[in-house]
């Protein structure tokens, strides 16, 4: 037998496999969607686009006696990035006063910049997305990369600047918000805010609903009645299987967003960072393992795995 012929069999088919798991080679980041291509891609998921402010009109009727919840001042702050943890010790401040609860069997609020490894990832067709979001609500006690797979409500924080014009980070909001129900258990609310104006975006069956240019009270006043609105929104492991099936039917579509490979995942989060020389031989040993261990997940031929037998 020829070894290095089969060798070279061996390594062209594990390219093969490793460039129909990986689809698209390069996902774009969060932060580049622009409007555009984010409603392209809800009209491919076959969702319309809703104005909350009038469709939805009355769930922003703030009942008398409600507390009246305060702006955060961002001028001592350069960035966003340096904003982001008191504006997220702010955000859960708001929601004590309207009575969310915060401890254990409540709530939490997690900083998940820093969770790198855990970039999101979301695929559809021929696109893809992955990035990051600046904080989010969850079940108490999870660690940071557990939270982004049970976050309750999603923040991504801008600049007052950013902000003036109208609505320009809707694309970014939009595909955050999908991986958000692509990864969790359950329906989300994402707030776009600067800690004064606020848009919140949330998915209901076949419609994308956009409350915008929200006050604070508005704003967190949707988030508690969001956070308070089923007892199973406090589990630490909630499970799609455990909400309301009504919400089940139209969420099990969104999380075929989420890349199911195993395989896929790991050379998504390792090989696009490795100098360009390593990322061959990096990802045929990571298929190499992957094949040893699950090969029925592969697809690969028989004589290939024949290989792994």
């Amino acid at each position: 037998m020829d070894l290095a012929l089969v060798r070279q069999v061996a390594r062209e088919a594990a390219l093969a496999v490793m460039e129909s798991e990986m689809g698209p080679r390069k996902p774009k980041s969060f932060s580049s969607v622009n409007s555009t291509e984010a409603v392209q891609l809800l009209g491919t998921l076959g969702l319309l686009e809703v104005c909350g402010n009038e469709m939805y009109a009355e769930e922003l009727q703030i009942p008398a006696g409600t507390a009246t919840c305060s702006t955060f001042d961002f001028k001592p702050y350069i960035s966003e990035n340096a904003a982001t943890a008191p504006l997220l010790t702010h955000h859960q401040k708001q929601l004590e006063l309207l009575e969310v609860p915060f401890g254990r069997g409540a709530f939490k609020v997690y900083d998940v910049r820093n969770t790198g490894a855990d970039l999101l990832l979301v695929r559809h067709r021929n696109v893809a997305f992955r990035g990051m979001l600046d904080g989010c609500v969850a079940p108490f006690g999870l660690e940071c990369s557990s939270s982004l797979r049970q976050c309750r409500i999603v923040y991504e924080h801008k600049t007052p600047q950013s902000l003036q014009k109208g609505n320009p980070h809707k694309g970014q909001a939009i595909v955050e918000l999908l991986a958000a129900y692509a990864y969790g258990p359950c329906p989300v609310l994402l707030d776009l805010t600067d800690g004064a104006k606020h848009h919140v975006y949330t998915i209901r069956g076949g419609q994308l609903i956009v409350w915008a240019g929200l006050d604070p009270t508005q704003a967190y006043y949707l988030q508690a009645r969001h956070l308070q609105a089923h007892p199973s929104r406090t589990y630490l492991a909630l499970k799609l299987e455990q909400i309301p099936e009504e919400e089940q039917a139209w969420m099990h579509p969104l999380h075929q967003l989420r890349p199911v490979s195993g395989l896929q995942e790991q050379l998504e989060s390792v090989i696009p960072f490795l100098p360009l020389d390593e990322r061959v031989p990096a990802a045929l040993e990571l298929i190499h393992a992957w094949a040893q261990a699950q090969p029925e997940q592969l697809a690969l031929p028989a004589s290939i795995q024949a290989f792994y037998a």
